[in-house]
């Protein structure tokens, strides 16, 4: 864990004292405390970022190779140049840290709120334990990307989840009860079998978003008007080739467009929470 003092200031200027060690073993050995001190720091102040493997993946110190150190002109120089790129990193990383701190952030005060109702409507809902987790996974990766003004990833992560609230939904035990028992079930349903046994188990290996999205259609009174295909519509514009010929649908994203994506996802969440067969 790193030192409750460490800055970026402090690391860079343990980066900078390294060519000042004379001795070519003082040097790497230096170096490669320096290099775990600057890792351990960003694991710890931007964890979860990708940010200390990039780091740990910058060239190394060649000053000791097994136990012999080269004190030769070329080695130091490469020395130097390494140590000099790393420094060039932090300078990058400080440089973007100072201007996410400059950059005012999109209010989120609303966006907020609607995510946060969404979890509860989650949490409360009658969805498999698995399906909340997952889900509730996928929402917070679009609250995380809209809060970072990502807003294509924003909504192609709720159509991810809305599928999984379909599926869970259509896998719950009492809407399997519902489909072994009545005579008029959804055609995907009918089709492969509704009173199989292992009929949650073919809802999720044999049908599409499709078909989920015709079975809620089916069972659920108004979710026609909920916004369920346009949100499917967003989560197509992970395809390249959509984009370039359907630029003015899926080219342009901006925090308008993706809050009213969020509010038809959030009414989504609420008909399929309150629902029952």
């Amino acid at each position: 864990m790193a030192e409750q003092n460490t800055t970026l200031e402090s690391l860079t200027t343990d980066g900078r004292n390294l060519l000042s060690v004379s001795h070519p073993s003082d040097a790497h050995h230096e170096f490669e405390r320096w290099a775990d001190n600057v890792a351990r720091w960003l694991d710890e102040k931007c964890p979860d970022t990708g940010l200390s493997a990039q780091w740990s993946g910058l060239p190394m110190s060649l000053l000791v190779v097994g136990n012999e150190y080269d004190s030769s002109y070329i080695a130091r120089k490469h020395f130097n140049q390494v140590v000099a790129t790393r420094l060039k990193w932090l300078g990058s990383l400080g440089q973007a840290i100072n201007d996410a701190r400059k950059t005012p952030r999109a209010d989120t005060h609303e966006s907020d709120s609607v995510f946060s109702k969404i979890i509860e409507l989650l949490d409360d809902s009658l969805l498999p334990h698995q399906y909340k987790v997952v889900v509730r996974n996928d929402v917070r990766d679009a609250q995380n990307s809209y809060g970072a003004a990502a807003y294509k990833a924003c909504v192609v992560m709720l159509g991810a989840a809305l599928e999984g609230i379909m599926l869970g939904t259509l896998q719950r035990s009492d809407v399997i009860t519902h489909f072994a028992a009545s005579s008029a079930v959804p055609g995907p349903i009918r089709r492969i079998g509704s009173r199989h046994p292992g009929l949650a188990d073919k809802i999720g290996n044999e049908l599409s978003f499709e078909d989920y999205k015709v079975c809620i259609h089916d069972l659920i009174p108004g979710s026609h008007a909920l916004g369920v295909d346009n949100i499917q519509d967003f989560r197509n514009a992970i395809h390249p080739w959509k984009s370039i010929r359907e630029p003015l649908k899926y080219g342009a994203f901006d925090r308008s467009r993706a809050l009213h994506y969020l509010a038809s996802f959030e009414k989504i969440v609420e008909a399929l929470h309150e629902w029952t067969p």
